[in-house]
Formats: C-alpha cells, structure tokens, sequence
C-alpha cells in the first residue's frame, strides 16, 4: 500500500490556496517506558534506545536495545546488546533469555552475539528468497576506544545473531527499499557544495545483497544555513536512524544537535569539554530514492526534548521504532539525562504519540478561493485499486468535506471520475474510502496512469477560536489493492 503524506512534495507536487502544519509528538504520560535496570544488571547506567529498535513482530511488540551497567562499561564501549517485549507497547518486560553471562549469572536479558553492540539497528527481512535463518538482519558497531568496527548479522529469531561481515561504514539504521538495503550514519566535517565544512551531516550507503556495501557515502542531508557567509553550521545531524519504509517513501528521525564547539584539547563528549550544554531534540526526515533526504519545514521539531531536570530534559536520541499500532503510531525515543557527555549521563526509553500516520496536515487557506492539491503519477496496474483519505475536521459543520476526480496525464478528467460524480467525503476518520457514484475507485480498466485531485469543500463559516474558516484537515491518502490489507 502506497502512502501519500501531505508533507511529501514528491507524492503530492501540486497545491494551490493550502497551508501544511506539521504536528509534534504527544509523549506519553507515563514515560519513560521502559527504565534502567537494578544494580548489578547489564542496564543499571544506560537502557540506551541510541539506534536501537523497535518494531512489531507476529502482534508482539519486540525492542533491542544497548545497556551498560556502569559508567565504566560505558566509557569502555562494552555495551550488552538486550532485548525487550510488550504486548501493548507501553508495559514492557525484559525476559530472562540465559543466552549469556553477566557478572557471574547469565538470568538476564542479553541476546547471543559475538560483540558488544553499540546501537543495534534490526530490521525483519520479508522478502519470498529470503532462508529463514536470516529473516532478522542487524548493522551495527563493535567501538573499541576512539575506533569503530561496522558489521552485519543475521539471525532465525532476534535471539540467536552470526556476524556475516564487516563494511567500510559504521550504521545506525537499517532499511531495505526499491531493492537494495541501506544504512545511515554521522559523517564528521565532510566538504559542502562550495568547499564549505559541514560539521556533522548524514551519510548514506547501500547494499544489493546485504555482505557487499559501497565504498563512499553519499551525503545525503545537512543543515548547514547558506543564507550566511560562511555557512552557519552550529546546527548539525547526530544519529539519524528511525527510518520507515512506507513503500513509496521513507520516513527518518535524526537528531538535531544544537552544538556548542568543545574547547580545546579534550574530549568530545566528556566533561570538562564543552558539550555539557550541548542539546538535542529530534526531526523528521523523508526520502523517495532512499538516498537522498530532506525535511518538509526545516528545523520542525518532530519532538522535543523535556524540561531542564526531567529525565529526558538532556537529550533526545533517536532509535529505528516507528509502530503502528490500532488508531497511533507510536514512535520510541531514548534520551540523555544531562548535557552529551558520557560521564554524567544516563538515560531510559520513552514513547511518543500521534493520531495514525498524522503527521502533519494541509487546510484550506482563503474560504474565498479554489483549495486543491495533486498526486504524482499513479501508474496502471490492470488491477483494481481503492483510494482512501485519512482526515479529521476542524470543526463538525455541515456542507465541510472532500471530493476528488480523476486526470488522465493530459489533465482530462477520466468520464465517471469528475468531482461533480465524487462522492463526498464529510465523514472524518482513519480509512475513508473515495467513490464516486458509479465507481468504488480506480477500475482495472483505466489503463493509463492518472493523478488524483482532492477538492477542498468548505461552508465559509469561521472557526470557533481561529479566524479561518471550517475546513477538512487532511493528512494522508492510501493507494491499496481491492484485497490489500490495510494494517
């Protein structure tokens, strides 16, 4: 199923008299979710979501995460690689796996893996040619001091992991898209168009068959400001992981560093060296070739970081945890208690919020004036295909909704598919499925590709506490197959 977001300028290209607002996570009341554990455990410093996971898998919700039990083990970079479960993705256990020893027991939670494991980005790899035995794949690293070990592994279960190779590339994100894995990582000071220095940015490589990856990067999204002379590079990429394969479009997280240059002649990272200030919250990211990324509203807040005190009032991290679960999508963060340094932080997983696939939505601007948007390309399948729009209002009133039509790529509407025999969507919710009177959507004999326009319909009327008038508030469109399931 194809997903269009709002956000998405490829997708969605065309747009006349609409404003986009992006929406921030709702974090959970409860958080964190998931807390360090008891001295003597393998999380007793850190349960560190930092490019970890979290995903559905079979209904269970399942989390791999680093911990370290002392700042030691922290500083030594020997961190444990754990596993977690929940069945509701808020109340989460940590089961005893006796796969392997820790301070002289091994009733713990530490999968069965050859190295400490930094950040372990998983992914479940449901291709048909895929043997069962490597239907899990990681990439990670194995850090030693200042030097980084990327590798691979595959596993039957999540459990049980064999390192299969060692790219050039350290990773903190896995992700498989139009036919080729990829993984994300920080490039440090790479050289920008105009031989400016980038601070930190993101590099992406890729894979066809998971053991062999490219050699170079590409650099594939920066927040230098070139509105200044030289370039402001005091905001920068940490981390980017979090991404989401939503079929047409990749959907990231990355952190926004806000960067405070550390002094001289110490350690980054450490205290004493400056970053104790430094801050982090997180942004959302998307990509259409899974190589090249982009924000919609740059330097948006996808979510932010808590208040000064407040166990995630530090730092936020990112982690590869995009859920859809029911009526949310969940999105699963970690965070740094205080300022970026290793010594005197430490940190537990939280959870963020929105209303399914909401990210952000598009409103009618002027109640005196056309409001429309439309498609890319919707290429002909032979099949028939169901269109469904995911849209709340801003207020329940009667003569407010959405109506469509369908345009050949000469912009002619196809007959049967013109907004006067659309069927009018004035009903909010997550799934509503777009008609028109004699046709339940795209039929298998439109044997052309066709674009969809999404009317605005608004009665005028203003808005309670806004002065705008009432207006459907649209979030996304789904393109799926007569039987697609729609999870």
């Amino acid at each position: 199923m194809k997903t269009l977001f709002v956000f998405d300028d490829h997708a969605i290209p065309f747009r006349s008299n609409v404003d986009l607002t992006l929406l921030q996570g709702v974090k959970y009341a409860g958080n964190p979710v998931l807390r360090r554990g008891k001295p003597g455990e393998p999380d007793a410093r850190w349960a560190r979501l930092w490019g970890g996971t979290v995903l559905r898998d079979k209904g269970k919700f399942r989390m791999w995460y680093s911990g370290a039990g002392s700042v030691q083990e922290w500083m030594l970079m020997t961190f444990k690689m754990l596993y977690a479960e929940s069945d509701d993705g808020i109340h989460w256990v940590k089961p005893d796996l006796s796969l392997a020893e820790y301070s002289g027991s091994k009733s713990n939670n530490i999968v069965n893996i050859e190295y400490p494991v930094e950040m372990p980005a998983v992914m479940i790899d449901e291709g048909e040619d895929i043997p069962a035995q490597e239907r899990y794949k990681m990439f990670s690293e194995n850090l030693k001091g200042e030097k980084s070990l990327p590798f691979v592994a595959v596993s039957p279960d999540g459990l049980h992991w064999d390192v299969v190779a060692h790219p050039k590339h350290r990773g903190v994100a896995l992700y498989k898209f139009n036919g080729y894995y990829h993984s994300s990582f920080v490039l440090y000071t790479p050289e920008l168009p105009g031989g400016y220095p980038g601070g930190r940015v993101m590099g992406t490589i890729r894979s066809r068959d998971y053991k062999n990856w490219t050699g170079e990067p590409c650099v594939a999204f920066h927040r230098a400001n070139y509105f200044m002379n030289p370039p402001d590079i005091s905001e920068q990429v940490h981390t980017p992981a979090g991404f989401w394969n939503r079929d047409n479009v990749i959907l990231g997280v990355y952190g926004q560093i806000h960067q405070i240059e550390a002094k001289t002649g110490t350690k980054f990272a450490r205290a004493g060296s400056g970053m104790e200030d430094t801050t982090e919250d997180l942004g959302l990211i998307l990509s259409n070739d899974g190589i090249h990324f982009r924000e919609a509203i740059p330097g948006f807040k996808f979510v932010g970081r808590g208040e000064k005190g407040e166990w995630d009032g530090g730092s936020l991290v990112p982690a590869n945890s995009f859920v859809n679960t029911g009526d949310f999508t969940y999105l699963y963060y970690g965070a740094w208690q205080n300022g970026m340094c290793f010594d005197n932080s430490a940190g537990d997983v939280g959870l963020a919020y929105w209303r399914r696939d909401s990210f952000g939505y598009v409103r009618i601007r002027n109640a005196d004036e056309s409001a429309v948007i439309q498609t890319e390309a919707i290429e002909a399948t032979g099949r028939e295909r169901k269109i469904y729009v995911n849209f709340d209002m801003d207020s329940f009133r009667e003569g407010c909704g959405l109506k469509f039509e369908l345009v050949d790529p000469s912009g002619r509407v196809l007959p049967g598919y013109s907004e006067e025999e659309s069927v009018m969507c004035s009903n909010p919710g997550l799934f509503r499925q777009v008609r028109w009177k004699e046709h339940q959507g795209i039929d298998k004999d439109v044997l052309v590709s066709v674009e969809l326009r999404v009317i605005f319909v608004t009665n005028g009327d203003r808005t309670p506490y806004l002065d705008t008038c009432s207006s459907p508030l649209l979030y996304c469109i789904y393109i799926a197959d007569e039987n697609e399931n729609l999870e």
